[in-house]
């Protein structure tokens, strides 16, 4: 997803403009497109999430306080992201940020369902 939202902003922002309404067009798309790409990874979120409820049972004690630690880490960066996002809407690095952060959480919640399966 962050792939596709970062193809969808450089693709819109190398085509060549036309005029003055049509950049603004442009990124009103990209802007479109990023929050669609950040709606998929917070339901892959949620999903993981739920699937992941029992993982202080299923797992060893210091496995599951090392993931503990690792998703309090991605979500401050993820609120560092949205906070920068506030302060300026269209930042391209604050719109990386939030997509990558919200990546390294879905793939840190599958290689927990992953660990989890293996040791039911």
């Amino acid at each position: 997803m962050t792939v596709l939202g970062a193809a969808a902003w450089f693709g819109l922002s190398l085509r060549p403009s036309n005029g003055g309404a049509e950049p603004v067009a442009e990124l009103a798309r990209a802007a479109s497109e990023l929050q669609l790409a950040e709606q998929h990874y917070l339901n892959a979120i949620a999903s993981l999430e739920q699937l992941t409820v029992r993982k202080d049972t299923t797992l060893d004690p210091a496995i599951a306080a090392d993931i503990a630690q690792s998703l309090s880490s991605i979500d401050r960066a993820i609120a560092d992201s949205r906070a920068a996002l506030k302060t300026d809407p269209n930042s391209f690095v604050a719109q990386t940020s939030l997509l990558e952060a919200l990546r390294m959480k879905v793939a840190l919640l599958q290689e927990t369902v992953s660990l989890m399966n293996a040791r039911s």
